[in-house]
């Protein structure tokens, strides 16, 4: 029998280890819980750290060193999972605490449109919270193995998936418009799944951005509805502070129609036309426009493409500026003769701006977005008739929006 001295001396030690080796894999192993509880993710953090979370994010897969997914432990002890129904049906999984999630839009062929919302990190370098398209499905729902073709918004064609809308280049910026907040610095104010059935789905989400001695609130809203290649986005931007607010308002996207190879093969399109360079559009006289999987002739591509087309269209205040570009922020004049060549960063984008606001006063941007469809023989993309009317926006803001 040891002395009791050295027993306690033993459990000193064996007390003082354990004690740095917690301390060690504290610092070793950060812990990140998003409330999600998708599974059990450990990421490599640096060349020294590790992150334990409940979820995986588009563009971290690389960094994945273990995966435990509950929908395969779930799988493992024999738990049923809904029966689906048939006809078109919409499908959701939302995170109201962080803001994201994704729809599914199914018809009754078996085709589907996903669209996801914050499963990214944007431009600010973090992830964003809310109503912003961009991201996928959460990894084990990809079959353990995240399909870059279904981030954003993508289309399934019964046996591959067809990418449609990468994330957004969304941003407002205050003031002069020299300094753009991406959506991850508008403070988040929370979300809500305002209706969820089988035909219809509204999804919120509210912010507020402030600076330069100005104030912007914010309210957001998704609107699908089975069958539709589209959903509705509503932007309410009203100032809620004491003097007049001066700002801009961007969305646009390098979309990457089709295989997801990037930008290779898309051209631009619109109404009656196709747009194979650089140039910008009348606002007043285009609603709408998209990128169209076809091959550019003015970029020397004449191999066979997927002929997907995407589409965006303005059904509210119109642009102040829309374009194509092969990088962001910039455009040559269709005169030019610039063509859309770019392997990565063939752009469409719309800005409103510069718009002021007196207090109270609030502006409504409202935008279809989705997938056109394309007839055989026919070299322009066809834009699907949207069921949406400005009495739709006015109830949906006098029930949902707050004053």
């Amino acid at each position: 029998m040891l002395h009791p001295k050295l027993n306690r001396k033993i459990w000193c030690c064996v007390g003082g280890a354990a004690l740095v080796f917690l301390l060690a894999l504290s610092w070793l192993v950060r812990v990140e819980v998003t409330r999600n509880y998708k599974g059990v993710y450990l990421l490599r953090e640096g060349p020294y750290r590790l992150v334990l979370t409940d979820m995986i994010q588009l563009g971290q897969e690389d960094r994945l060193l273990f995966a435990l997914h509950w929908d395969e432990v779930a799988k493992s002890l024999h738990f049923s999972k809904a029966f689906a129904p048939a006809g078109s049906h919409l499908q959701y999984d939302w995170f109201q605490a962080d803001g994201s999630g994704f729809v599914r839009n199914v018809f009754p062929n078996g085709t589907m449109l996903i669209t996801c919302f914050s499963r990214f990190v944007d431009a600010g370098n973090a992830i964003p919270r809310g109503i912003f398209v961009g991201g996928n499905v959460p990894y084990e729902e990809g079959n353990a193995s995240p399909q870059e073709g279904e981030s954003g918004m993508a289309f399934f064609d019964g046996k591959k998936w067809r990418h449609l809308w990468g994330n957004a280049n969304e941003g407002i910026a205050l003031g002069n418009g020299s300094r753009q907040l991406s959506p991850s610095k508008w403070e988040f104010l929370g979300s809500r799944v305002l209706v969820s059935s089988r035909e219809k789905m509204v999804l919120s989400s509210s912010h507020r951005v402030a600076g330069e001695g100005m104030a912007l609130h914010i309210d957001r809203f998704a609107v699908f509805k089975a069958g539709e290649p589209y959903f509705i986005l509503v932007n309410r931007v009203r100032n809620e502070g004491r003097t007049p607010a001066l700002y801009y308002y961007v969305y646009g996207d390098e979309p990457s129609v089709g295989d997801y190879r990037g930008s290779t093969g898309n051209v631009g399109w619109g109404r009656g036309r196709l747009f194979q360079y650089e140039t910008g559009l009348d606002p007043e006289r285009d609603s709408y426009f998209g990128m169209y999987d076809h091959g550019n002739s003015a970029a020397g591509e004449t191999q066979q493409y997927t002929n997907l087309a995407n589409f965006i269209e303005s059904l509210g205040a119109r642009p102040d500026l829309m374009y194509f570009s092969n990088r962001l922020g910039f455009f040559a004049s269709e005169k030019e003769r610039v063509p859309l060549q770019s392997p990565t960063t063939r752009v469409l984008s719309m800005q409103w701006g510069p718009r002021q606001l007196a207090p109270g006063e609030a502006d409504v941007y409202v935008l279809a977005i989705g997938m056109a469809s394309c007839k055989p023989g026919n070299d322009i993309p066809v834009k699907p008739h949207i069921s949406f009317s400005d009495q739709d926006i006015s109830d949906l803001l006098a029930r949902h929006g707050k004053d």
